[in-house]
């Protein structure tokens, strides 16, 4: 055993002297380096086994200690093995008497229920129904998402939607509704062609238009939709089974959005025509023409 005098010489000597700057051969490794696991960065995952194949001659335990964060990046490090999927589910809600708040303020005739199967959001699936509620609502959901794929089910409705992306409150909804009378910026709505054309009728623009149809017999559906994405991630598990096959376990990732839309009619928005042609906030009502009214 050499004693700490010795070893002090010993290194002493090595570093004063280049010649002598070689491993004393009865000295342990773990001796001259005893942090030699902390100093040493991880550049190449595969220069590892050779390096830790010294080291384990004289740390057993060590060599434990760097191997366990190792074997734990397969597992954390998961790849998505599924496209995301989007489903859609709806409540009815009665959204009534804050839309008709608003509308007599307009002088405009209240919403009442809607009846035709055409002009209703379906909550559940009914018996001789053309429309399936979970086909509708998951294709709005996937429209809402931004995917352009196909909506033979909400094609089948008829009107103008009026859309609130947030929480089941009908007041904040018919809220953002109104302040779309903001983006015409106190002039009269121009000719309507599409959604987004003229770039002013936006999905706030539209359901303004909605809520303030100015059209005979108005009738209205409200539902409170949530839109569920979700996606699939392997990730490898470190167990085997007795067959050897490597076991994978799927971790489910889920998002979740909520809107209010209501669905009004007659339908407020036609290619190629103004909406309306003026409209008194002041409580003066809706004409066909601006000859009593004022736009404000």
């Amino acid at each position: 055993m050499v004693s700490k005098t010795d070893l002090d010489k010993k290194i002493k000597i090595s570093a004063t002297n280049p010649a002598a700057r070689t491993r004393p051969t009865d000295v342990p490794l773990v001796a001259i380096r005893p942090s030699v696991q902390t100093d040493i960065k991880f550049t190449n995952p595969f220069l590892i086994p050779s390096f830790l194949f010294t080291i384990a001659l004289f740390v057993p335990k060590m060599v434990r200690a760097v191997f366990f964060p190792l074997v734990l990046v397969p597992v954390l490090c998961g790849h998505k093995t599924a496209s995301a999927s989007t489903t859609g589910t709806a409540e009815t809600i009665d959204c009534f008497k804050e839309m008709n708040e608003e509308r007599k303020a307009a002088g405009l005739p209240e919403f009442t229920q809607a009846s035709e199967e055409t002009q209703v959001l379906p909550e559940h699936p009914g018996s001789g129904r053309a429309i399936t509620a979970s086909t509708l609502w998951t294709e709005i959901c996937k429209k809402i998402a931004g995917d352009d794929g196909a909506t033979t089910q909400a094609n089948q409705l008829e009107g103008t939607f009026a859309y609130y992306s947030g929480k089941k409150d009908c007041k904040a909804a018919v809220q953002y509704w109104k302040d779309g009378f903001s983006l015409f910026k106190n002039e009269l709505p121009p000719t309507f062609t599409a959604l987004n054309d003229p770039p002013i009728y936006t999905d706030q623009a539209v359901s303004f238009v909605a809520l303030y149809n100015p059209k005979a017999s108005p009738v209205a559906s409200c539902a409170f939709v949530t839109c569920t994405e979700g996606g699939a991630f392997a990730a490898a598990d470190l167990s085997k089974s007795h067959e050897g096959r490597t076991l994978r376990r799927l971790q489910e990732l889920e998002t979740t959005a909520t809107a209010v839309i209501c669905l009004t009619n007659p339908k407020a928005l036609t290619a190629g025509a103004a909406p309306f042609h003026c409209l008194d906030f002041q409580g003066r009502g809706v004409a066909e023409d601006c000859s009593c009214y004022s736009w404000y």
